[in-house]
């Protein structure tokens, strides 16, 4: 059994997309990863987190909007193919949905679960759904769907480790900048640390 170790919800995940199919709307992928191709480099997103952690460092001033979005850019490269696997979950649903609506005079459960080739759903009487569990083709749970709460994404394991890093490195930074301690770059350089005068 696989566990994943964070669920993330972003309130714009389920505002903004139009498209539904099999009765649910889809997320909002601008503000759920999904498998992409950064626009920075590694090593340029691990220069600009170092940046980010000087300047806390050395003026205590924060940018969580700006480190969020190279964390989330950082972990794009490791995300699974989310707007694919929950296309084709819903896609399918809605298959067998229509299958059982058409049998319908035998249906006489409260709720249904239906096994999908990377999901499991739970339908309601009236045969919309009431919950989807979506998994990337290694059966790693990557998003789930609750009709009262709406969409959330569930972060993976390779996609964890790489927010872990990013963390990592910007904590070193911090460290190393407020203990004055030599600290060394991404291209192995030694980063003097500021020299700050203080007047008397």
């Amino acid at each position: 059994m696989k566990i994943n170790p964070l669920h993330t919800h972003n309130k714009n995940v389920n505002q903004g997309g139009d498209k539904k199919i099999a009765g649910v709307r889809l997320p909002n992928f601008n503000y759920m990863n999904t498998q992409s191709t950064p626009q920075l480099s590694d090593d340029e997103i691990r220069a600009r987190i170092v940046e980010l952690g000087k300047r806390y460092a050395e003026t205590g001033e924060r940018n969580d909007d700006e480190r969020n979005k190279l964390t989330r850019m950082f972990m794009s490269s490791a995300a699974p193919d989310r707007r694919g696997a929950i296309t084709n979950a819903l896609t399918a649903l809605e298959t067998q949905v229509n299958s059982l609506r058409k049998l319908s005079n035998t249906h006489t459960s409260m709720g249904e679960w239906i096994e999908l080739l990377f999901g499991r759903a739970l339908l309601n009487p009236n045969f919309s759904l009431n919950h989807l569990d979506v998994h990337d083709s290694n059966g790693n749970l990557i998003a789930t769907f609750n009709e009262s709460t709406g969409w959330r994404e569930v972060i993976t394991p390779n996609e964890w480790a790489r927010s872990r890093e990013l963390a990592g490195l910007f904590s070193d930074t911090v460290r190393a900048v407020q203990n004055g301690k030599p600290m060394v770059d991404i291209t192995g350089e030694v980063i003097e640390p500021p020299k700050i005068d203080v007047k008397m």
